[in-house]
C-alpha cells in the first residue's frame, strides 16, 4: 500500500483546484513495483459542474452560466430623527412694569347758598338782602369781603393718587337773579393745604353756567378737596325788582375725565394693563425654513412672579396654531407677591409658521394679555410694581413637518459585511470579473433629497485591501405626501472600482457612509415621525472574467517519515490533458519548514494551456498539454522537514493579453491521463 500512497500524493499536487470535485480514485491502479516502472494510474473527465457545487452564493443559471450572488437586506437605515430634529427651544423672558392704570372718574357737587355766604358780604348788601328775603325787591350790589371755603365730599375710590393723564372740569352755575362778576375759586388739597388750581370767571349771567378745566397730569391729590371763593361781586338788579331768596346761590361742580394714574392708593377696577404679541423663532438650524409642524409631544413650562398688590390674570394664546381644530388659549391667575411654576400640555398641536409677513417661516406668534382684577379694597401701587414671567417650549416630538430643513449630515458608523463566499476562500487575488455589479435596493419615505457618500473597502484573507471608490449617490425621494419610493442604484465598473475590489476575493467588506440632506432637488421638504430611508445590498457576479494573475492558494498538512520513501530514488509524474476550460494554469508546490516556518523547497510544473475561445469568449476547441512533475532524493529529504505544503497556482484566461473576457459554463470539461515513472533503490 506504500506505493499507492505515493501516487495519491503526487496526483494531489497536480489537481490543486479540484479538491472540492467529486474525485473517483477507485480508478487508480495498483501496479506491481519494479526497479524502474512506467504505469498509468488515473484517467478521468471533470466538468465545472463536478468542480463547483452550487450553494447559497454560487448559482447555476438556466443557460449553464455561473454567477456568485450575495445579499444583505439591511445595510443601514436613516430614521426621521437623523434627518430632522427639533430641540427644546430657547427660553422666552418678559417683564412688565406697572406704568399707568385707569381708575373710575369721580365728581363733586356743592350748593353755595346765599344764606351761607351772606355774612361774608359787605354790610349794606347783608342788610338789604335780610330785610327783603322772601319778597320781590331790588337786589343790592354786593361784594365778598373775605374768602369763603367749603369741602367737597371725600372720594370713596382712592385715598391719594398721582395722575399721568386726565382733566378736572370745574363748572359754576349762577342760580341768583343777578349777574356775578370777578369770581375766583381756589381748588385746595385739604390733606396738605396746597392749592391745586385757581379758576377765574369774569362774568356769569343770571341762571347761566360757565365751565373751566385743567390738566391733572403730574399732580398728586388726596381724596378730600376744598374750594375757596377768593372774590365775588355783583352790580345788583337796580332798578329792576327781582325775587330775593336765601336758598338761591351758586352751584359748584367738579368732575374728572379720562384720568390715568401711576401711583397712589386706590380701588383698581378690572382692566387690561398690557397686550403684546411676541414671536418664537423656532431654533432649528441656520438654513431651515419651516412652514408647518405638528407636534405629538410639546409642553410650555413657565415661571412667574408679581409684586402688584392685586390679582393678575395672564391670558396666553397661540394665534397661528390649533389643537383639535381650536386655537389654544390658557388663563393663569397670578396672586399678589406670588412666585410660581406651571406646565401646559400642548401635545398634538398643529402650528402654521408662515403668518409673519416679514419672515414667513419658523415664526410662532405668542400673544399674551395682562389683566389686573378689580380690588375690593384700597391697594398701594406705583411704577416699581411689576410682573415677570418666562417660558420655554420643550419635550418636543414632531409627527409631521414641512418646509425646508436645511442641510444635515448623518454619519453612518463603520460596520462589516462577512462575505462568507466559499468560492473566494482559495483565491489570493486576480479574480478580475468582466461585469460585477452591486445593487443598492432602497425604500424611502422621507420627503427630503438624500445624498450618500459610501465608503466600502474589501479585505481578503491574505490582507489585500481595495476600496470601492464610488462617488456620492443621489437617491430618489417622495415629492408628494404619502408617497413611498422603492428603487435601486447599480454600482458597476463604469462608476466605481468594483472590478478591482472583487479581484482581491474579499472575505469581508467594511463600510460606512456620510449622508447629506438637500444637496440637490426641491426645497419643499416633508417628513413624518415614521419616515425612514433603508438600504440593502446585493451583489451579482457573473463568472465572466479576463485575468492573467488569478492566484489560487491552499495549504495541505502532510506527515512524511523517512520510511515512507526510503526505497525511492526518483519519481516522475506525467499528465496529459485535453483542457476544455478557458483557463490556463502554472503550478508551484512550496514546502514549508516545520521548525522556522520558512519555504525550503519549490516544485514547479510546466504550463497547462487554456482552451481556444471565439469572439464571445466561449470555448470552441480544447487544448492539449503535457505536464511533468519530478521528485528527486533532495526533494524527499526536504519533505521529511515539512509539515505543510502550500499549493499555489496562477491561473490565466484565454486571450487575457487582449483583455478578452471568457464566460464559464457548467458543461466545460477537462480530460486527465496520469502516469507515473518511479526509480526504486535495489539492494
Amino acid at each position: 500500500m506504500r506505493q499507492k500512497k505515493y501516487y495519491i500524493f503526487l496526483a494531489l499536487l497536480i489537481l490543486i483546484f479540484i479538491q472540492s470535485c467529486k474525485k473517483d480514485f477507485n480508478k487508480i491502479t495498483n501496479p506491481t513495483w519494479e526497479p524502474t516502472l512506467i504505469s498509468p494510474i488515473l484517467k478521468t473527465n471533470l466538468t465545472l459542474y463536478n468542480l463547483l457545487e452550487p450553494d447559497s452564493n454560487l448559482i447555476y443559471n438556466e443557460d449553464s452560466t455561473i454567477k456568485i450572488i450575495y445579499s444583505e437586506d439591511s445595510l443601514f437605515s436613516i430614521s426621521a430623527d437623523d434627518v430632522f430634529e427639533i430641540a427644546d427651544q430657547s427660553e422666552q423672558k418678559d417683564t412688565f412694569k406697572l406704568k399707568e392704570i385707569e381708575i373710575e372718574n369721580f365728581s363733586f357737587k356743592e350748593n353755595v347758598l346765599l344764606s351761607s355766604i351772606i355774612s361774608y358780604l359787605n354790610q349794606e348788601a347783608q342788610d338789604s338782602i335780610n330785610s327783603n328775603a322772601g319778597t320781590i325787591a331790588v337786589f343790592p350790589p354786593m361784594l365778598l369781603q373775605s374768602p369763603y371755603s367749603f369741602n367737597f365730599n371725600s372720594a370713596n375710590n382712592y385715598n391719594f393718587i398721582t395722575y399721568s393723564a386726565g382733566y378736572l372740569l370745574f363748572s359754576i352755575t349762577d342760580s341768583l337773579p343777578v349777574s356775578l362778576n370777578d369770581l375766583e375759586f381756589n381748588l385746595i388739597d385739604a390733606e396738605n393745604g396746597n392749592i391745586i388750581h385757581t379758576f377765574n370767571f369774569p362774568l356769569i349771567e343770571p341762571y347761566a353756567t360757565l365751565t373751566d378745566s385743567f390738566n391733572l397730569a403730574g399732580l398728586t391729590i388726596s381724596n378730600t378737596l376744598t374750594t375757596e371763593i377768593q372774590s365775588l361781586t355783583s352790580p345788583g338788579s337796580y332798578p329792576e325788582e327781582v325775587p330775593i331768596n336765601l336758598d338761591d346761590g351758586v352751584v359748584v361742580k367738579a368732575m374728572t375725565k379720562n384720568i390715568k394714574v401711576v401711583s397712589g392708593e386706590a380701588k383698581i377696577p378690572e382692566q387690561l394693563i398690557s397686550s403684546k404679541t411676541t414671536n418664537i423663532d423656532f431654533d432649528i438650524s441656520d438654513s431651515a425654513e419651516l412652514k408647518q409642524i405638528s407636534l405629538s409631544s410639546a409642553f410650555i413650562h413657565y415661571h412667574y412672579f408679581s409684586s402688584i398688590q392685586s390679582k393678575i390674570s395672564l391670558e396666553l394664546k397661540l394665534t397661528s396654531a390649533t389643537i383639535n381644530g381650536e386655537i389654544p388659549s390658557f388663563n393663569i391667575d397670578v396672586y399678589p407677591g406670588e412666585s410660581g411654576t406651571q406646565t401646559i400640555d400642548i401635545s398634538n398641536i398643529i402650528i402654521d409658521l408662515t403668518t409673519d409677513t416679514i419672515q414667513p417661516y419658523n415664526i410662532l406668534p405668542f400673544e399674551y394679555k395682562l389683566i389686573i382684577n378689580s380690588s375690593a379694597t384700597m391697594i398701594p401701587f406705583d411704577t416699581s410694581n411689576f410682573i415677570s414671567f418666562d417660558f420655554v417650549l420643550d419635550n418636543l416630538r414632531f409627527s409631521y413637518v414641512k418646509g425646508y430643513f436645511g442641510k444635515y449630515n448623518v454619519n453612518i458608523d463603520e460596520d462589516t459585511l462577512d462575505m462568507n463566499i466559499d468560492f473566494f476562500n482559495n483565491f489570493e487575488g486576480g479574480l478580475k470579473l468582466d461585469n460585477p455589479k452591486i445593487k443598492f435596493d432602497y425604500t424611502n419615505s422621507i420627503g427630503v433629497p438624500i445624498s450618500v457618500k459610501p465608503f466600502m473597502t474589501g479585505i481578503s484573507k491574505h490582507n489585500n485591501i481595495q476600496n470601492l471608490n464610488k462617488d456620492t449617490i443621489h437617491f430618489n425621494y417622495p415629492e408628494e405626501v404619502g408617497q413611498i419610493i422603492n428603487d435601486s442604484i447599480i454600482i458597476d465598473k463604469t462608476n466605481s472600482d468594483i472590478v478591482d475590489l472583487i479581484a482581491i476575493s474579499p472575505s469581508t467588506i467594511t463600510y460606512s457612509a456620510n449622508a447629506f440632506s438637500n444637496n440637490f432637488g426641491s426645497r419643499n421638504n416633508f417628513i413624518y415621525d415614521s419616515s425612514e430611508f433603508t438600504i440593502g445590498i446585493s451583489m451579482d457576479l457573473p463568472l465572466k472574467l479576463s485575468t492573467g494573475n488569478l492566484v489560487f492558494q491552499d495549504t495541505l498538512d502532510i506527515n512524511f517519515e523517512a520510511g515512507d520513501y526510503e526505497d525511492l530514488e526518483e519519481v516522475s509524474m506525467f499528465i496529459n490533458t485535453l483542457n476544455g476550460f478557458p483557463l490556463g494554469l502554472d503550478i508551484n508546490i512550496i514546502m514549508i519548514d516545520s521548525i522556522n516556518h520558512a519555504p525550503i523547497d519549490t516544485i514547479s510544473t510546466n504550463r497547462l494551456e487554456p482552451a481556444i475561445v471565439d469572439e464571445n469568449g466561449k470555448v470552441i476547441e480544447a487544448t492539449e498539454s503535457n505536464i511533468t512533475i519530478s521528485l528527486n532524493k533532495e526533494n524527499f529529504n526536504n519533505l521529511e522537514k515539512t509539515e505543510n505544503l502550500i499549493l499555489k497556482a496562477r491561473i490565466n484566461t484565454s486571450n487575457y493579453e487582449e483583455e478578452q473576457a471568457v464566460t464559464l459554463y457548467t458543461f466545460y470539461s477537462i480530460n486527465f491521463n496520469i502516469g507515473i515513472k518511479a526509480h526504486i533503490k535495489t539492494n
